[in-house]
Parts: structure tokens; C-alpha cells; sequence
């Protein structure tokens, strides 16, 4: 305790010599740390506002911890057995990859698409109509 009060009166006595030293310091890191907020803001901001839901506050991701580690694939007999568990949830939807690659071809370049399987609730989580 006492060499952290010897450095702290060191650092008092160093920078009252130099006092305009200070200011430059102080200022500088006040422009990092303003900046920096700013930006994070922005981007926690930009990331919400183009979520296909239409509230994405209210949004939760349900984790499944298995014998392997946390992993995000919540397991579809998980999902038909806890459905009517999840009661405090206004809607639940389960998506994930399945592995499947498919080509299309349209004109005359063939594209490939990842294949995703969903719950026919994803569309009332979504807000959005299924096509």
C-alpha cells in the first residue's frame, strides 16, 4: 500500500511540473475513450435496426450445453419435448443448418445455397409471412 501512495505522489509531483504535458495527456485519452463509445454505440445501434424482428430486444437465443461443450443447435426432440415448457416465451422458433449444399442453376452461371431447416413458428418470431 505504502509504494502505490510513493508512486501516486510521484505521478502528482511529475505531471504539476509539467502541467500543459498533462492536459495534452488528459485530453487525448478523453478524444480515445469519446471515440470509442461513439463508435460502439453505433454499431450496437446499426446491428438492431436491420434484425428481421420486430422488436430484436425481446429476442433470446436458447443455448444447449451438451457432453461436447455449449453449443448453439438446440436438438429438435429438445425443442418437441419443451415447447409447451417455455411458457414464458411469447413465441419460439428453431432454425439451423442442416450441411446440404444445392445448386441451381438459372441462365448461366449455377449457384450454390446452404440449406437451413426451420420450425413453421419461425415466421410468428420473424414477424414475417413464409413464402
Amino acid at each position: 500500500m505504502n509504494a502505490i501512495l510513493k508512486d501516486f505522489k510521484f505521478g502528482f509531483r511529475h505531471w504539476s511540473r509539467n502541467p500543459s504535458g498533462t492536459l495534452v495527456i488528459l485530453g487525448t485519452l478523453a478524444l480515445v475513450m469519446s471515440a470509442t463509445c461513439l463508435i460502439l454505440a453505433t454499431i450496437k445501434y446499426e446491428s438492431k435496426r436491420f434484425m428481421p424482428f420486430p422488436d430484436p430486444n425481446r429476442v433470446v437465443k436458447i443455448w444447449n450445453n451438451s457432453m461436447n461443450g455449449v453449443t448453439d443447435s438446440l436438438p429438435a426432440r429438445i425443442y418437441g419435448e419443451g415447447k409447451d415448457q417455455f411458457q414464458t416465451l411469447e413465441s419460439i422458433g428453431v432454425s439451423g443448418m442442416t450441411g446440404m449444399q444445392v445448386l441451381m442453376a438459372s441462365g448461366l452461371e449455377p449457384a450454390s445455397l446452404s440449406v437451413t431447416e426451420v420450425s413453421s413458428t419461425i415466421f410468428d418470431v420473424c414477424a414475417t409471412p413464409p413464402y
